[in-house]
């Protein structure tokens, strides 16, 4: 897909609430208006203050008010008078904690679920997510860096969900989107101070948009994350982020705990092994731990004991194992903590994503010639 489809997009049509079982839910205009239109015709009104009751029945929405039944619909949209109006949308069954939304909602039922499609503003999702993945105390140079990779990642998948009625969900799975942002201006500001901005790699392709919280001092590469190597995504040495809280870990795991673990993967072990045999220093990022000619990748570890990261030194006692651990991630493309010092520091943020990102140009998508990459990319996630 090259820019020319990408530039006339300007809404994103978002699953909100994709991971959970909605069955029944209330929708309020916190702020305007909003037509409700059930089935293509037009229902009511909602104004400001006012609530509705949605509830699934088989295939479709049960719509009541305060007062009364309204009907039942197999579609039902609320449509934002203005740009200035925001829904509240709480739901019920299960009981989740309310959330508020910018411009239009779609509902329907859909796998065994009430569907909610946020219908919203390109710039508006942005700085959702922006506040949905870093939060609401940062700089605005850092808010700049962070919405141009939300919305590279935006213009690489709009496909990913198509073929369920949507464009992209609120999850780990695409990108964390908790409704609009409202806690910080500097978000929505840092959003249009950079619109249209994207990042693309030397072959003219969106480059995979990945973060993560903490690397501990060094970057890791996308080939040993993931198998699947990218010239932009090459370990970087960071010194931005060595002072943070995320920066170092430890866990403990009694000596005995570990050798089974190792002889369960295949380590040879012969009693009277020493604890010296099971150290190993990760001064800069290793991909696999070695005792002889056993090995197992970091990663591996990391998943099986729930560790912060794969970046860990071992250090073995008589009785126990400490595993002395850097970084909060998988540690590939943006640190965040870093990237929020750099900011602080008076880095601009351009020089940001340059310093995480190698060999990339930072274009407008709407002038610039950028296509797809191949599918398979690994998920934005800073896990």
């Amino acid at each position: 897909m090259t820019n020319g489809v990408l530039a006339f997009c300007q809404t994103i049509h978002v699953s909100i609430f994709n991971e959970s079982p909605v069955k029944r839910v209330v929708v309020s205009a916190l702020k305007g208006n909003y037509q409700v239109i059930g089935d293509s015709s037009f229902v009511m009104d909602l104004s400001a203050n006012d609530a509705l009751y949605l509830s699934m029945s088989g295939q479709k929405i049960t719509l009541h008010s305060s007062s009364k039944p309204v009907g039942m619909f197999s579609n039902i949209r609320f449509e934002a008078a203005d740009t200035a109006s925001v829904l509240r949308i709480n739901p019920v069954s299960p009981n989740l904690d309310a959330r508020q939304y910018n411009d239009n909602l779609i509902v329907s039922v859909a796998f065994k679920r009430i569907l909610l499609v946020n219908e919203v503003n390109i710039d508006n999702y942005v700085a959702g997510v922006v506040e949905s993945e870093a939060g609401a105390n940062a700089e605005p140079e850092f808010y700049k860096a962070q919405a141009v990779l939300a919305r590279t990642y935006l213009f690489g998948n709009t496909d990913r969900h198509t073929s369920e009625g949507f464009q992209l969900c609120d999850g780990v799975h695409c990108q964390a989107y908790n409704g609009r942002s409202a806690r910080n201006l500097s978000i929505p500001t840092a959003t249009k101070a950079t619109k249209g901005m994207v990042v693309a790699a030397f072959d003219s392709t969106f480059i995979t948009a990945v973060f993560h919280a903490n690397c501990g001092g060094e970057t890791e590469s996308a080939s040993n994350a993931w198998l699947n190597g990218k010239n932009y995504l090459v370990p970087v040495k960071d010194p931005f982020c060595i002072n943070s809280p995320a920066a170092h870990w430890h866990k403990t795991i009694p000596l005995s705990q570990w050798k089974t673990y190792l002889k369960s993967h295949g380590f040879k072990l012969p009693a009277g092994t020493s604890p010296g045999a099971f150290d190993c220093s990760q001064i800069s990022r290793k991909q696999f731990y070695r005792i002889g000619d056993d090995s197992l990748p970091f990663k591996q570890i990391r998943t099986d004991f729930q560790l912060r990261s794969s970046f860990f030194s071992v250090i073995a006692g008589t009785e126990e194992v400490t595993l002395k651990g850097r970084g909060f991630g998988h540690g590939v493309g943006l640190c965040q903590e870093g990237a929020m010092q750099m900011a602080k520091i008076g880095y601009k943020y351009d020089e940001i994503l340059n310093y995480y990102f190698k060999n990339i140009s930072i274009v407008d998508v709407n002038s610039a010639h950028i296509k797809k990459a191949p599918a398979n990319q690994p998920l934005l996630s800073k896990k």
